[in-house]
């Protein structure tokens, strides 16, 4: 067992995935980022420290030779018909603990982190959240915050709100809620939320189809509601954005925040990275030229170093604006310019891709497939990233795309427009437009490939953007302000220098 730091403020960091367990989105940067980077402040505190230990579910895909992990307790939850049972196990990654959840024999099982059967999901993350509380009061660990992160965890908050008074161990306990991705709520899991004895919400401010979601449910229970981006936290008030919420929302303004997810600075460093054909920072950047005649190379384009090379980078999906991309390609056969477009998904969405490849094999190439390395190659070769997203909450191909000195031109949406300066050509990172339309995306492409052809004001831009701070240091000490302002504790923390 783990030894407590009685003196420490303890964060319960409860998710559905996190690196390097498992992984299918941008919440497995998350969170198996943020906890880490909270850690790694903690120890440069003199005045605060952090006991934070991370829970996820012990998805079939976790491979345990990976780790050392032992279990620790067994686990019952109690539904209409009999206890669901399940265990705890522990491990450690970089000294964070790490509780790993399963579910003995689940009524459904599955192989990936997420379904597209949502009584499936509905099972194992309901569970998951009720049985991550009870972990709490096995190993007798008094949280002093518990932190979930959309759908999948929500339920843990709302179970605590409804037992608050009877648990002695997490009475005072505050919850924070963070919100990545709105729009899933946990639609269809209504079976299941019955069937482990969690009721209807009776609160008139809550549409009354929300009152048993478990998003939902989170969000009226929470002490704070955080959003990945400050202006996302703005639009989830407001129909555009809301989905259904935003009254809701709207009322609970002075609980919810924003905050900026960061980027492994690590990882994604064009001064040390591996899988580029020449590494280089923003002193030296006519060494991307090398990265960019490699790539060409590599997918049989011609070889043109003052042609403007267009990348994407992308899940295909309709709310990354594809359509955008395709259409204003089309439009803009009167420029010279070259196009390579990454990405796997919508099956139609990709076949689209290689409908314009066979359109313009010249100047096109689509590659519809997840490829680790040719991200890493095209981010360090490309000029301009297309990144029309319909809403990005916060969004991270951006902010990799500008540490490599690859511009991105976006939608001005959420951590896109937090994360790209666009208000003049002096003191740029990017280019933004507003309305999601072609024609708008049209002539925000055309004024970045207008300055492109100024070398040195584009040299400017692309320093600039190199030089942006987007380490999940900076997203951690806001994160630590936060908790111990719901913590009511007063005195901020102080780093070793």
């Amino acid at each position: 067992m783990l030894t407590p730091n009685p003196t420490a403020l303890k964060i319960h960091f409860i998710a559905s995935e996190a690196e390097p367990f498992a992984k299918a989105g941008g919440l497995g940067d998350y969170a198996g980022s943020l906890p880490l980077a909270l850690r790694e402040l903690s120890a440069n505190a003199t005045n605060q420290q952090i006991d934070i230990r991370l829970t996820i579910p012990y998805h079939s895909s976790i491979e345990a030779d990976n780790f050392s992990i032992k279990k620790i307790c067994d686990l019952k939850i109690d539904t209409q018909e009999r206890k669901s049972e399940g265990e705890a196990f522990l491990t450690t990654i970089n000294g964070l603990p790490c509780y790993l959840i399963s579910q003995n024999s689940p009524p459904y099982m599955n192989d990936s982190v997420y379904s597209t059967d949502a009584i499936m999901d509905g099972e194992k993350y309901i569970f998951f959240s009720l049985a991550s509380l009870e972990l709490l009061r096995k190993i007798q660990w008094k949280a002093d915050i518990v932190h979930a992160n959309d759908w999948h965890t929500a339920v843990a908050i709302y179970y605590l709100a409804l037992t608050r008074n009877k648990n002695h161990l997490l009475k005072n306990t505050k919850t924070l809620q963070t919100i990545h991705n709105l729009p899933f709520m946990g639609e269809g899991t209504q079976p299941v939320l019955k069937k482990y004895n969690l009721p209807l919400l009776e609160d008139p401010d809550l549409p009354l189809w929300a009152r048993q979601l478990p998003f939902a449910l989170g969000l009226a229970k929470a002490d704070e509601i955080v959003a990945v981006s400050p202006t996302y936290s703005q639009e989830i008030r407001t129909a555009a954005f809301g989905n259904g919420l935003e009254k809701f929302l709207e009322k609970r303004k002075e609980d919810i925040s924003g905050i900026l997810n960061g980027i492994d600075i690590k990882k994604w460093n064009p001064a040390q990275d591996q899988l580029i054909e020449r590494c280089y920072t923003s002193e030296n950047l006519q060494a991307r030229k090398e990265n960019k005649r490699a790539i060409l190379s590599i997918l049989s384009l011609s070889i043109d170093e003052d042609l403007p090379l267009l990348i994407m980078v992308s899940r295909l999906d309709r709310q990354k604006g594809i359509e955008l991309i395709l259409d204003g390609l089309h439009s803009l056969k009167e420029l010279a310019w070259q196009a390579v477009l990454l990405g796997t998904g919508n099956t139609n969405l990709e076949n689209a891709c290689f409908a314009l490849e066979n359109d313009m094999p010249d100047r096109v190439r689509a590659v519809m497939r997840f490829d680790k390395k040719l991200a890493h190659q095209l981010f360090s070769a490309g000029d301009i990233l297309m990144m029309p997203s319909l809403y990005e909450p916060c969004g991270t191909s951006q902010m990799i795309a500008m540490r490599y000195g690859c511009i991105p031109v976006a939608t001005s949406v959420g951590g896109l427009k937090d994360s790209i300066t666009n208000e003049s050509d002096g003191t740029r990172t990017g280019f933004l437009f507003e309305k999601h339309t072609t024609k708008a995306f049209l002539n925000c492409l055309r004024r970045a490939l207008g300055l492109f052809n100024r070398k040195k004001v584009w040299q400017n831009i692309q320093k600039r953007a190199m030089e942006e701070d987007f380490s999940w240091k900076r997203s951690a000490e806001r994160y630590l302000k936060l908790y111990l302002g719901l913590h009511k504790q007063l005195k901020q923390p102080q780093y070793k220098k």
